[in-house]
């Protein structure tokens, strides 16, 4: 997990959280869904960043003292291979949302665009949580009837996601799939007299519950392309292919030196090569957080908001 410091110098920890990752990667590949259901925000990330790279559907719960969240996460990225980058597909997707779909919808209830994931509001990347709090506050004290609403909420989520009617194939081969990953998301029930996205009804992107007020709203949210979990250069050096982002952050001897490559998955040949990349990758973002904001982006952009706030503070009345 980042911000948790294993393995540091010990070869056989080493081995032990790769087999760890191994087995993590084996068990996603193998089935349709994935629940995540863990406690700490930064357990998350992994399972997340595995779902992104290969296109599985994800239902995540996450519970506060009396408020939860249930969300689905968004499809997968492309490897970058011919496919339009985040912002062209963003593009399309909003004109798709202004336009319709070729079929005469233009139902505004529907978030058309790709769907984000559990990090994709965050400005930082995940971090130790557990470190110098109470439990209180590592969100283990909960309300009694929360997890079975929120467990109950994920549940009802994916059935109606694998009853929704098939789609474009999520790698462009044609093929339809019924996974239902690429439903839009609806933020309120259809108009009077349109038929629901699935047989089930609506399907939203997030359900946000507060048990204090009994209250229950429907949110969506785009995938964030300098997201630390989902985002196309993340999801690609998990691949083993590197990026573009994660490549500036080296030299070329620097990465050379950690088996990664900081070129493109072309460099990259065999599965071998990709496994000690991703190895490398991973050892790299679980010893240090701010290496997941640098890849991505996010440290520049936070310095360019603070930059902007100092100039923005200056006043022609400060004449000393």
């Amino acid at each position: 997990m980042p911000g948790h410091h294993a393995c540091d110098g010990d070869d056989e920890e080493t081995k032990r959280v790769l087999k760890d990752v191994d087995d993590i990667d084996a068990l996603i590949e193998t089935h349709d869904v994935v629940f995540l259901l863990t406690d700490t925000r930064e357990s998350r990330w992994l399972p997340t960043l595995m779902c992104a790279a290969k296109n599985k559907l994800l239902i995540n719960a996450a519970l506060g003292f009396d408020s939860y969240l249930v969300m689905r996460h968004g499809a997968g990225v492309g490897d970058g291979d011919g496919e339009a980058d985040e912002e062209e597909e963003e593009e399309a997707a909003e004109s798709r949302g202004k336009d319709g779909d070729g079929d005469g919808e233009t139902d505004a209830s529907l978030f058309k665009r790709r769907l984000g994931c559990y990090f994709c509001n965050d400005v930082m990347a995940p971090g130790n949580s557990t470190r110098d709090r109470t439990l209180d506050q590592q969100c283990t004290v909960t309300r009694p009837g929360l997890a079975p609403i929120a467990g109950a909420l994920a549940v009802e989520m994916m059935v109606a996601l694998r009853h929704a009617p098939p789609g474009p194939d999520p790698g462009g081969g044609g093929a339809p799939t019924a996974t239902g990953i690429r439903l839009p998301a609806s933020t309120a029930p259809p108009p009077l007299g349109a038929d629901p996205p699935t047989p089930l009804g609506i399907v939203p992107h997030q359900v946000r519950g507060q048990l204090a007020e009994y209250a229950q709203r429907l949110f969506a949210a785009p995938a964030y392309p300098k997201c630390t979990a989902c985002s196309r250069v993340v999801v690609n050096a998990y691949r083993g292919g590197g990026g573009a982002g994660v490549g500036e952050m080296k030299t070329e001897a620097e990465a050379r030196s950690i088996h990664w490559s900081p070129y493109d998955r072309v460099r990259v040949k065999t599965e071998a090569e990709r496994r000690e990349a991703r190895n490398a990758f991973l050892m790299s973002a679980f010893r240090d957080p701010t290496f997941l904001e640098d890849a991505t982006g996010l440290t520049e952009m936070r310095a360019a908001a603070d930059d902007a706030e100092w100039v923005g503070s200056d006043s022609d009345a400060d004449d000393f």
